[in-house]
């Protein structure tokens, strides 16, 4: 459970957002923003608010663990803690070494910051100064800090090039090396990821910093970009990658490039995984856009945010909202969910090709009370079957009636990813040249990229998510309780583990 932050303040909050917000921090509410009319969509626009003291230069910020919190540090180093409705509730420190994104602790009790020294962390609840984690090496170009999920240690990388681990319960200086650039840490915590220009990526062990594994071509075969940056997925399979304006998707074991988009060429990319992993947003100049994070297809691009490139991008946690920052000092809080007509066959639409109209289509499931009923209709939880009935169904891919081969093959087909184990051990059986060629099909269908099937098992999936409803609760506890290893079952697992 998270540490409320917010319930030490009176003030009540606002619709939760997501971390890494790269603009000043103050939150209008609708209904004081008459004289600044807010943009189709936009429920809230974060911009200076008169009268409250201005910040140096570009500012950074985090919001807390619960949503309710927000903390904002500038180029002169300022930091604050702000609530979500744009108070601002204190100052912790008023100048400091130059600025980067803070970090809040998993239980939203302590900041992270850089520090002249090393890395501060804030007592956020009691006044007085930090404790430092000192590392011997004083510059002002922090830039970046990274902490562990697990909260069990902190990397922080400066222009030396260094970066450096703390362990948080010890205070010690875990290992050190020699690297200025993006940082990742793994779902897991087992592992720090350092990124080379995009192209070679090494993972480091958290406790030791020796290289565990590695994949891209060696350091000077990387060609060098001006703007890189990945970020990993909540389920430490894949990461994001983002290199001058391009975006590919990488499978953490291998490298594999699974889906790669030109969003928007020679600028920086902020990019940002939905809570549940199933949607990438990234921030295409002016522009932001959403692309299904699994197949990389493109499904819906806002209204232009401003005048400059976006800085950062974000989902709320329950994936309904996004905010987007801009270089000019100003950030969004947009409506997630699209206007204008539903299609008029939901089904036939969320099978579809036509990104806007799968778009359009998930929404309209998940603001329809009628939503779980038309899914339920359509799609059903993959049967679990025995190792018997899955041994009688692969020696009838054999049978003598074709009839009952297509049968079998269909009924396997349906099982996916969960079948794959038995499909293989009957294959290194040896079979007849008719099974084995069926059994290769069906292998090399389920064990690649997703089936169109399971890519609209997702899509449901995720339209359930969104809707949130007891009814939509109960398909998903449906779905979740077929087979294991079906994309169906498991990302209905994974969505209900979240709540």
């Amino acid at each position: 459970m998270w540490y409320d932050i917010g319930s030490f303040f009176a003030d009540s909050p606002v619709p939760i957002m997501d971390d890494r917000v790269f603009s000043l921090l103050v939150l209008i509410p609708l209904a004081s923003a008459a004289a600044q009319p807010l943009p189709e969509g936009v429920v809230a626009r974060i911009a200076p608010a008169a009268g409250e003291p201005k910040f140096t230069g570009r500012i950074w910020t985090a919001l807390s663990p619960e949503g309710r919190t927000v903390a904002v540090t500038d180029e002169a180093g300022r930091l604050d803690v702000w609530n979500i409705s744009g108070k601002r509730l204190k100052t912790l420190c008023e100048t400091g070494p130059y600025g980067t994104t803070p970090q809040w602790s998993p239980d939203g009790r302590r900041l992270y910051s850089s520090h002249a020294e090393g890395v501060a962390i804030w007592d956020v609840m009691n006044a007085g100064e930090p404790r430092v984690l000192a590392g011997g090496h004083k510059s002002s170009e922090v830039r970046q800090i990274a902490l562990s999920p697990d909260g069990k240690f902190v990397v922080a990388g400066w222009r030396g090039p260094v970066t450096i681990c703390w362990d948080l319960e010890t205070g010690r200086e875990r290992w050190r090396t020699e690297y200025w650039g993006p940082i990742g840490i793994s779902a897991d915590s087992r592992h720090v990821v350092k990124s080379y220009f995009s192209g070679r990526f090494e993972f480091l062990d958290a406790s030791t910093g020796k290289e565990k594994s590695s994949f891209g071509p060696p350091l000077i075969a990387c060609t060098l970009v001006a703007r890189d940056s990945f970020t990993m997925s909540p389920d430490g399979d894949h990461m994001a990658v983002s290199s001058d304006g391009h975006v590919c998707m990488r499978d953490v074991r291998d490298g594999k490039e699974l889906w790669w988009q030109t969003v928007s060429p020679r600028t920086s990319v902020p990019l940002a995984y939905s809570p549940d992993g199933h949607w990438l947003a990234a921030g295409a100049g002016l522009n932001p856009q959403i692309y299904d994070a699994a197949t990389g297809e493109w499904l819906w691009q806002f209204e232009s945010h401003g005048s400059k490139n976006l800085t950062t991008i974000d989902f709320t946690p329950d994936s309904r909202r996004i905010l987007t920052a801009s270089s000019d000092g100003t950030a969004l809080l947009r409506e997630l969910a699209p206007t204008g007509p539903a299609p008029v066959d939901l089904w036939s639409a969320l099978r579809s090709d036509d990104g806007k109209e799968i778009y359009a289509a998930i929404w309209a499931l998940a603001r329809d009370s009628k939503g779980p009923a038309a899914l339920r209709a359509h799609l059903q939880a993959v049967p679990r079957l025995s190792a018997p009935e899955l041994d009688r169904l692969i020696a009838d891919l054999d049978a003598n009636r074709h009839a009952v081969r297509e049968r079998a093959t269909r009924a396997l087909s349906d099982q996916g990813r969960a079948a794959l184990p038995a499909l293989r051990a009957a294959l290194a059986r040896g079979l007849s040249p008719e099974a084995s060629a069926r059994l290769e099909k069906l292998i090399q269908a389920c064990s690649g990229e997703l089936t169109p099937a399971e890519i609209v098992h997702r899509r449901a999936v995720k339209a359930m998510s969104l809707a949130g409803t007891p009814e939509a609760r109960a398909l998903l506890a449906e779905w979740a309780a077929g087979e294991p290893g079906a994309v169906l079952t498991d990302a209905a697992r994974a969505i209900l583990a979240r709540r």
